[in-house]
């Protein structure tokens, strides 16, 4: 019976629906979508952790498919030399395997479209920043990006206006759209801008003309679209000619060391130029530490927890500081800065408290969970996903990482099932690591079983809830 539900459930409506919502998931990448389609184990129920959005772009894609297939499905009917049995097996046949061919059909027709709209949209991005008077603040990364905007966003409205996509509206067309609804030109504007390719940073920041651009971090992420770490290091130094001099942040790493202007401001370990932050204590309630800018010193507390926070709060600081933001706003700031949803968010639901970082999905934050981990006393339970998009790195970083658990002093790891986390607990039997090792279809799943699994005061952290498309 089951195999018959299946069945019909790829001969009906749904079927297209779920093919568009994995197209839509897949942000529209023609290639992408169809290596899923191949490799795909189902074609049923996909629309677990979000919903096909019905955006312009897909009802339009929707009726012309739904239209080619019933235009088929007339003409094989009318036309077809073949038996009635034999026309069935054919219908079934190409709407199976025809249905996909034709979305990426019409998927290539409508990107071309955009692209010549995007024409459009980055002349119209250009015209307005051209006026702006404000300070235009980019940023970009491999990680981080959200985290380091929302800081800076925080302590900088201490005093002057700002306003940055509430979304991650990282591109083009996203970008345009916040454009629009801007009432009244800020003091500032801050944007985040995402990288898939190199040329996508180039593209945006010839247009957005910043003020101040800032590199959030560097790594593997997105290295199976960029083949190479230099190409992801190339992708990002693509902001630095459209930086003033003196205005462009970077962190200190191997792969920068040759390639950033004279007068970069490097940031490492808490510190950023003349300002140094420490991390004295970090534990569920948040990071205590102290702050120091020549003379000024003052102790902080915040509820950002991380090993990168003492960091990023030194950079927004700099910042802060270049463009005219008091020292007595910035500590206001920094005191006053709330939790990030899904990005090392703390809270205590019952009798535990849980760690969502399911937003994480990159190597640096993941070890960064594990070192916040071993630092506490409760007894904590893990759920690990992987990270995605690793290329030929997928087996060598899982088993970084599969390492670090090992050694850690979490007490369960419950390993969601999918292509990274087999090379994690392979290495966690190999390295003997002491603790519980179970596994979970999906994080939904284990979350749910948590119940049988915890007692009054475990800390659950959550690395990383993968998207619908990845298995």
């Amino acid at each position: 019976m089951k195999g018959i539900s299946s069945f019909f459930s790829v001969l009906s409506i749904r079927y297209i629906i779920e093919l568009l919502y994995i197209l839509q998931i897949h942000d529209y990448e023609t290639t992408a979508f169809i290596r899923w389609w191949v490799f795909a184990p189902s074609y049923k129920n996909l629309q677990k952790r979000k919903t096909l959005l019905y955006t312009k772009r897909i009802v339009l894609t929707l009726l012309l498919v739904v239209s080619t297939i019933l235009f088929g499905l007339a003409w094989i009917l009318l036309y077809a030399p073949v038996a009635i049995v034999g026309g069935i097996a054919l219908i079934v046949t190409l709407y199976v395997v025809g249905t996909p061919i034709i979305i990426c059909i019409y998927n290539i027709i409508l990107h071309i479209g955009i692209q010549i709209y995007i024409i459009y949209v980055l002349t119209q991005i250009d015209a307005y920043m051209k006026n702006y008077k404000g300070i235009s603040i980019c940023i970009v990364g491999s990680f981080g990006k959200t985290t380091l905007r929302t800081i800076i966003t925080h302590i900088v409205q201490q005093e002057k206006s700002v306003d940055t996509p509430s979304k991650n509206f990282n591109t083009p067309i996203g970008i345009y759209r916040f454009i629009q609804t801007l009432e009244r030109a800020p003091e500032v504007l801050i944007f985040e801008i995402g990288e898939y390719y190199k040329g996508d940073i180039d593209q945006l920041a010839k247009v957005l003309h910043p003020r101040i651009s800032i590199i959030s971090g560097i790594n593997n992420t997105h290295i199976e679209r960029m083949k190479h770490q230099d190409t992801i290091r190339d992708t990002l130094l693509e902001i630095v000619p459209y930086t003033p001099e003196g205005s462009l942040y970077a962190p200190r790493h191997k792969l920068f060391s040759d390639y950033l202007p004279a007068h970069t401001n490097i940031y490492e370990r808490g510190t950023c130029e003349n300002i140094s932050i420490s991390c004295e204590t970090q534990d569920l309630s948040g990071t205590k530490g102290t702050y120091t800018h020549g003379d000024i010193s003052f102790t902080y507390k915040t509820d950002l927890v991380g090993m990168h926070i003492p960091t990023y709060l030194a950079v927004a600081a700099h910042i802060a500081n270049h463009i005219g933001i008091s020292e007595n706003a910035v500590q206001q700031g920094i005191k006053t800065l709330k939790q990030i949803p899904h990005r090392f968010e703390i809270y205590k639901k019952n009798d535990l408290f849980f760690i969502d970082d399911s937003y994480n999905g990159n190597e640096d934050g993941v070890l960064s969970l594990i070192a916040f981990a071993n630092t506490l006393s409760n007894r904590t339970i893990m759920i690990v996903s992987g990270i995605v998009e690793l290329g030929k790195m997928n087996m060598a970083v899982h088993e970084r990482i599969g390492k670090e658990l090992a050694t850690s002093r979490i007490a369960h790891i419950i390993c969601i099932e999918n292509s990274a986390t087999t090379y994690i607990e392979e290495t966690l039997y190999k390295e003997k690591y002491s603790g519980i090792i179970s596994k979970e279809t999906s994080v939904p799943k284990a979350l749910q079983t948590l119940h049988t699994r915890t007692l009054p005061g475990d800390v659950i952290i959550i690395q990383n809830d993968w998207p619908d498309q990845y298995v």
